[in-house]
């Protein structure tokens, strides 16, 4: 590189190794918000600013990216577009790993930082770091320097899905931290945002059992972990949860599950009005009961 080329720096350690899907998805996730960067903020530029990758180094995934910018112009330039570029998505990586979000932000730039932070947020021990550079023969200084944690990022995703979730159903009636206890399970794997063949009860939104559904993978995953695990006693936990309840002229009708606070367990069958345990309790756990397809379920 030739004296005072500006360029970015990526610097990734991880405990295991990484995901090639999640790899890729990071480094999308980069050069979509430079795309994002250019437009908004140097509008006569969209489309002939890029991003290239100059080098990989060993060790810590360590990858140097360097502008190219149509017409040329002067590196002092090229520096204030890197360093407005790191300083603009640092501050979204800061907000939401701190558990905050940007209201006003689009879904597709949520669906980036999602795809920023999932890296780091499923390794046990990650850390990364994006950095604005300057080149110099003797040395490279580091001028503006972002840096997140796997539990900073997991606070992002959490914080980002449940964002995602909000734009997708503003429409629909938001409950926090409600009790569920399901009715009817499955073993089976569902896909996010699909019906599933679940069915429970949240007495605080409604008397009657409701089809579930999933809309972020943290929450799918931890109820679909726990039934799997101990499918028969799934019938005597509690989970406190975040949904929407979709409704019906009206009426909730299905359930849409954001998040998972925390799961109890529930006093045994004797303990409890027999009339108030939902059915699938009093019978074999798991086994479908007429009774409950009639309940409500759209």
């Amino acid at each position: 590189m030739a004296e005072r080329t500006p360029f970015v720096e990526l610097r990734i350690d991880l405990k295991d190794p990484a995901e090639l899907s999640q790899l890729v998805g990071f480094f999308a996730s980069i050069a979509n918000q430079f795309d994002t960067y250019i437009r908004l903020e140097h509008p006569n530029l969209k489309g002939d600013a890029h991003l290239f990758v100059k080098d990989i180094r060993q060790g810590s995934i360590v990858v140097e990216l360097v502008p190219v910018v149509l017409p040329l112009i002067e590196n002092m330039d090229r520096l204030l577009i890197v360093d407005g570029f790191v300083r603009r998505l640092g501050g979204l990586l800061n907000l939401y790993t701190g558990g905050q979000r940007q209201d006003d932000l689009p879904k597709n730039e949520i669906k980036d930082l999602l795809n920023a932070v999932k890296l780091i947020a499923n390794d046990p021990d990650g850390k990364s770091a994006i950095s604005s550079m300057e080149y110099h023969e003797t040395k490279t200084t580091k001028r503006i320097n972002i840096e997140f944690d796997t539990l900073g990022a997991k606070t992002a995703e959490v914080t980002l899905q449940g964002q995602r979730a909000a734009i997708d159903l503003a429409a629909y009636e938001v409950f926090e931290n409600k009790m569920l206890v399901f009715v009817r399970t499955s073993v089976k794997t569902s896909k996010t945002g699909e019906r599933t063949d679940l069915k429970a009860l949240i007495e605080a939104i409604h008397t009657k059992p409701l089809s579930v559904t999933f809309e972020t993978d943290l929450a799918r995953e931890r109820i679909e972990t726990e039934i799997k695990e101990d499918e028969l006693n799934v019938y005597r936990k509690g989970f406190f949860v975040d949904c929407y309840a979709e409704r019906l002229r009206g009426k909730p009708v299905a359930y849409r599950i954001t998040a998972v606070r925390h799961i109890i367990s529930l006093p045994d069958d004797d303990e409890v009005e027999p009339e108030r345990l939902p059915n699938s309790r009093r019978r074999n756990a798991g086994r479908r009961n007429p009774e409950d397809e009639a309940d409500g379920e759209s």
